[in-house]
């Protein structure tokens, strides 16, 4: 498909082998010699004005970090399940990212700029690079914004399962994040182990009992 566009600006890079999303990402940002970048997962759906409206305000304010939206969640076929909103308002992303991400990574649009000077994402996270990128850009005090407008739809499969493995290695991964995020935002003395904990209850506390 990407091959049958006759345009020079769409240029097809591929890897010689299955390098996993995080080091895909890392990769294509250092390729990309414009000012942005966008993303989507592949069977998500971008609004026809998306980039339209997060280019707008990037252009507007050139402090800005990262830009997000709201989104709707959709089944295999495209009905609508639920509207998925994130925070509005820096102090809300704060509090928000004690527990969860603060920005829709599916609809964000980035200043390639300053994610490189975060170091890109961490290629040793599998399933919340994202979350620990907002978290030291957040702890950096760059400038991010969410706008309460939808402008995704996030295609969710009925037959996606987490199993227990999945889930100890994100919350693992979560763990060391939201242990750096409280010591930088917070005076609370909690030890590490005690942070753990309060990830697998944040994420997964129904499973866990």
């Amino acid at each position: 498909i990407i091959k049958s566009y006759k345009d020079t600006r769409i240029k097809l890079v591929l890897n010689e082998k299955n390098m996993g999303q995080i080091i895909s990402l890392n990769r294509g940002l250092k390729l990309i010699k414009t000012p942005f970048i966008a993303r989507m997962d592949a069977d998500d759906i971008s609004m026809s004005n998306r980039l339209e409206v997060l280019y707008d305000y990037m252009t507007k304010d050139r402090n800005l970090s990262v830009v997000s939206s709201y989104a709707i969640i959709i089944d295999e076929n495209g009905n609508t399940l639920s509207y998925y909103k994130i925070p509005l308002g820096i102090r809300n992303m704060k509090f928000k990212a004690l527990f969860d991400s603060p920005v829709n990574h599916g609809s964000s649009l980035m200043r390639i700029q300053h994610i490189r000077q975060m170091g890109l994402y961490n290629p040793k996270l599998l399933t919340s690079a994202d979350f620990n990128l907002w978290v030291k850009l957040l702890a950096d005090n760059y400038t991010m914004l969410n706008i309460s407008k939808y402008l995704l739809k996030i295609r969710q499969h009925s037959q996606s399962q987490i199993n227990s493995a999945k889930i100890e290695t994100l919350c693992s991964e979560y763990s060391h994040t939201l242990d750096y995020y409280i010591k930088t935002f917070t005076p609370l003395e909690i030890d590490f182990e005690q942070v753990r904990k309060l990830a697998f209850f944040l994420h997964y506390g129904s499973e866990f009992n």
